[in-house]
């Protein structure tokens, strides 16, 4: 870097303390950005430069906002922001409102799907934690719990994503292969205990009806029960509320078992 002239460095640290920032004394000056920093530094170290980087397009009472609005639900997307803002005057662009909500900590996520639970739902699911916020452990290793799944042979049916530039070629690991007729699925149903899994079965036809239940828990689940040696009196089975679990025919069904149901809300 060039030796400047005594007068030159005097005049950088004048027009620093001056409140001067240091873009605009180097150009002043006619000088290099980091001959002014240098000499900044030397005679004004006290002095504090504005933060690195371009200026923030929105300002703080506006990060609030869109902070706020986010944690209340008031805005769900980066659109909504953007269109609030624009309509509002704002010269804004949809990349500068996501790059602020990236500042703010905030990230995009895909929405989990949940069943919608109204007000006596959630009343039922309070109800429902603060009568079993009591149990123990032994109360806990009573309780088989079951349910279906679905195996997909190919691929599975939730959304996948994949990252490219805007102007690459679609590549061969950019896509998600299929086969004719979805490749097929099998549906089991399986159970668990404390002490382990155990018995499960296919379910052949893809719709079970309630006989189809009531058999499958007149067999696997009595064969799991035995091979656990756990006693009838004292188990407890989970299932949700799916139509052929809350049947009368079940209902009948797990009466005359003498089979305790652990209550399942919403």
């Amino acid at each position: 870097m060039k030796s400047i002239s005594t007068e030159t460095r005097k005049a950088i640290s004048t027009i620093i303390q001056a409140g001067e920032s240091i873009k605009n004394t180097f150009k002043l000056l006619n000088l290099l950005v980091g001959t002014v920093s240098k000499y900044k530094n030397i005679y004004s170290p006290s002095i504090i430069s504005g933060p690195p980087g371009r200026k923030s397009i929105f300002l703080s009472k506006e990060k609030n906002l869109i902070k706020r609005k986010f944690l209340t639900g008031q805005f769900k997307t980066g659109i909504e922001a953007f269109k609030y803002f624009s309509t509002s005057g704002k010269k804004i662009s949809y990349v500068s409102t996501l790059n602020a909500l990236k500042m703010l900590g905030f990230v995009a996520k895909s929405k989990i799907k949940k069943t919608s639970l109204n007000a006596s739902h959630k009343k039922a699911r309070f109800e429902w934690a603060k009568l079993h916020q009591n149990w123990t452990l032994d109360d806990w290793k009573r309780i088989i719990w079951f349910d279906e799944a679905k195996v997909n042979f190919w691929n599975s049916d939730g959304i996948k994503y994949y990252w490219k530039r805007k102007h690459d070629k679609i590549q061969d690991f950019h896509l998600e292969s299929t086969v004719k007729h979805g490749g097929g699925s099998l549906m089991m149903w399986g159970c668990m205990t404390y002490f382990g899994v155990r018995y499960a079965c296919q379910i052949y036809e893809s719709t079970m009806k309630s006989v189809d239940y009531i058999n499958i828990l007149d067999e696997s689940l009595k064969d799991t029960i035995d091979h656990y040696n756990m006693n009838i009196v004292y188990v407890v089975f989970q299932h949700d509320n799916d139509p052929k679990h809350t049947s009368k025919a079940t209902k009948i069904y797990l009466d005359n078992l003498k089979l305790e149901v652990l209550p399942w809300p919403a």
